[in-house]
């Protein structure tokens, strides 16, 4: 779970889930596993990202009630979910990107997924959704 000062700054976002760095090359598989935020933030198989909805996040109902009127800064979560960048590449299958609004709250994401990778990439059964620009 990403929480804590060093996400707070939305001019300085951070990654929250590293796969290896820059120039590295390797095979990783993930599998069967969440990632979200907690409260205010900058910032695969069988892999989902939600942000926001689930109870201990600081981002429900309750804090982020919807149609309020103005953003709340509290309610602003991440401002990427996934970059692939220039040097990765990847196979990425049944992969959910989700801002949570089934219990009617304001959470905001800015984008998805950003992908600038040079190589290879597949996605199947991929879906990003309710982010703001992409």
């Amino acid at each position: 779970m990403a929480t804590g000062s060093k996400f707070a700054d939305a001019l300085k976002p951070r990654v929250a889930v590293r796969v290896g760095l820059s120039g590295q090359v390797g095979v990783v598989e993930i599998q069967n596993m969440m990632m979200t935020v907690k409260g205010a933030t900058a910032g695969l198989w069988d892999t989902h990202f939600r942000v926001g909805g689930a109870a201990g996040t600081d981002l429900t109902v309750k804090d982020c009630p919807k149609l309020s009127g103005k953003v709340n800064p509290n309610c602003v979560a991440a401002s990427l979910m996934l970059h692939l960048t220039p040097d990765s590449s990847g196979y990425f299958e049944n992969v959910w990107m989700w801002t949570a609004d089934q219990t009617q709250v304001d959470i905001y994401v800015g984008r998805g997924m950003l992908i600038e990778s040079k190589g290879p990439t597949w996605l199947w059964g991929t879906s990003v959704e309710h982010c703001i620009l992409y």
